[in-house]
Formats: C-alpha cells, structure tokens, sequence
C-alpha cells in the first residue's frame, strides 16, 4: 500500500474519520466477496478514466442539445433566463 501524504488544513473530526474508514473497508470487503480482488484492482485504476470521460461525455450532451433546456434544471442558472412577458 502507498503511504498517505499528510492532510492540509483543519483536522478530520474523529467521527468522521472512522465513519469513512470504516465504510470503505466495508465496500471494500463487499466488492471484494463479489467480484474478487484481482477484478476491484482493475475497476480501481479505471475509475478516474471513466469519471473524466462521463464528464466529457455530460459536457458533450449539453453543448450538442439545447443547453438551456438542461441548464434550467440548476437552480442558479434558471433565474438568469427568465422571459419577461
């Protein structure tokens, strides 16, 4: 395993940090009953590949349709298109 660089900034709650130790081991133990740990090593070094191309592919989706039909479902964008009637 590679050694954590030390964190930046405030100091982790100790509940949160168990919290999130605690349920990744969990996953971690999940994934490894049902698909093994060979299969989890590889989705591990794929998963920043396909994060970036999702959203490439998001980006792509709402620069090729009607970007204002899908920008007005974020809360802060909507009330900058009002119609005035």
């Amino acid at each position: 395993h590679k050694k954590r660089q030390p964190r930046h900034g405030p100091p982790e709650p100790w509940l949160v940090k168990h919290l999130r130790v605690g349920l990744g081991k969990m996953v971690q133990k999940i994934m490894n009953k049902v698909v093994g740990p060979k299969y989890v090593s590889i989705l591990r070094t794929w998963v920043p590949n396909l994060v970036t191309w999702g959203t490439v592919g998001g980006v792509a989706l709402v620069h090729f349709t009607d970007w204002r039909l899908i920008l007005d479902y974020i809360p802060y964008i909507r009330g900058k298109f009002k119609k005035d009637e």
